[in-house]
Parts: C-alpha cells; sequence; structure tokens
C-alpha cells in the first residue's frame, strides 16, 4: 500500500513540474496537494489544517502547521528507501493510511521517512478521495501501472468533480468547510460508503471501455 501510494504522489509531482524536492520546493508549494484533494484554492496553512481535520485526518488538537513535519528531522532510517540519515516521522497527512495499533506499537517504531519520500507520500494527497460518512470519512486511493492510473484519475476526477462538494461558511472571521457526495447508492455508514463508490466506478470503467471500443471502430 506504501508504494502504490507514493506512486500517485510521484504522478501529482511530475505533472506539475517538480522533479527535485528540495526543502524550499516544500515551503513553496506544500499547499498544492490540500488544494487538489479539496477542490479549494487556499490562503493560509490554518486553512489547510482545518480542511484536513473535516476531511477526516486524525490531526492532534494542537496541530496549527504543518511545515514543521518536513522541515523538523531527526537521525533514522527512511521506511521507503532504507537509507540511513535525517528522517521525519510520519504524520496523519503525510501518508494517513498507517495502521495505528497503540497497545502493541511503540511510536519509536512508528514510520519514518526522508525529507523527499515524506513529501512525495504527502503529495499523493493530491489523488486521495473522500466519502463523508456520518462523524467519519472514507478514504481511498488508486493503484496500477502509471499509464492506467493515470488514465483512470483523469476519468475518476472529472466524474468526482461533479458528485464532490467542499462547501466554506464563514462566520466570525473563522471558515468552516463541509462535505458533501452525491452518490446513487446510500452511504451513511463506511460499507455502504465503499458499495457505493464501487458501483459508481464500475459504470465510469464501463463507460471508458465502451468509449475506447467506439474509438477503434471510428
Amino acid at each position: 500500500m506504501l508504494d502504490a501510494y507514493l506512486k500517485n504522489g510521484e504522478l501529482f509531482l511530475r505533472d506539475r513540474g517538480i522533479t527535485e524536492i528540495t526543502e524550499e520546493t516544500i515551503r513553496q508549494t506544500y499547499l498544492w496537494p490540500v488544494e487538489e484533494m479539496s477542490g479549494l484554492s487556499l490562503e493560509s496553512e490554518e486553512e489547510a489544517v482545518a480542511i484536513l481535520r473535516k476531511f477526516g485526518f486524525e490531526l492532534s488538537g494542537k496541530t496549527s502547521e504543518l511545515l514543521p513535519s518536513f522541515t523538523k528531522t531527526s537521525r533514522g532510517t527512511c521506511s521507503v528507501c532504507g537509507k540511513a540519515g535525517r528522517v521525519v516521522s510520519n504524520k496523519a497527512f503525510i501518508f494517513p493510511l498507517e495502521r495505528k495499533i497503540d497497545s502493541i506499537v511503540n511510536d519509536d517504531n512508528r514510520l519514518a521517512f526522508c525529507q523527499g519520500h515524506a513529501f512525495t507520500l504527502y503529495s499523493a494527497m493530491a489523488n486521495l478521495f473522500t466519502v463523508p460518512t456520518g462523524e467519519k470519512t472514507l478514504k481511498f486511493f488508486f493503484a496500477g501501472p502509471e499509464k492506467d492510473l493515470r488514465r483512470f484519475l483523469l476519468a475518476f476526477k472529472s466524474f468526482w468533480r461533479e458528485r464532490f462538494e467542499v462547501a466554506v461558511k464563514e462566520s466570525n472571521g473563522k471558515k468552516k468547510y463541509s462535505l458533501r457526495v452525491n452518490l446513487t447508492l446510500s452511504k451513511n455508514h463506511p460499507d455502504e460508503a465503499f458499495f457505493a463508490v464501487l458501483h459508481e466506478s464500475v459504470k465510469l470503467r464501463r463507460a471508458l471501455r465502451f468509449r475506447s471500443l467506439r474509438g477503434l471502430r471510428s
């Protein structure tokens, strides 16, 4: 799952023209993945943190910044490339699909990443889709060879933007966000949300296959 998610981040960065990840690159572009995921244009880090919380990322109540998670490093070994050096600890917004079993996993044994792989994984958020299910959210992404992944992402995002909405309301100078997804099946429970997305995805794949066949015949 880690490698598959990483491919999504690599694809997003490459499409945005980012070929080298430096601290300066991170400072200039760290809002981009959150903007792509939410479909909003963000003005501040505070807004990005609020959106991550609304999207169901498990951020500490004390979290008010994202950048320090990429700039404050310690000695360790990267969980992706296996190289020893300066690493950052995994956060919910870097690789949000890490299983957390607090009773048996010590924090010292949690995932850690070199700066390049940490930001690449974080950038995969751009291709992370979220379905609100009551107080929780279902988050999913697609995996596959780059050619197929790119093709499916282009088609699915077009479909997704017609059905997914992040509403913004401002009260007392503070923005509040709400999520809405219009699917043909019920989505009140995570299992129902999964099957609703699967149902829509199958319809989309059939449509894509039909278009491909029409293209071959013409």
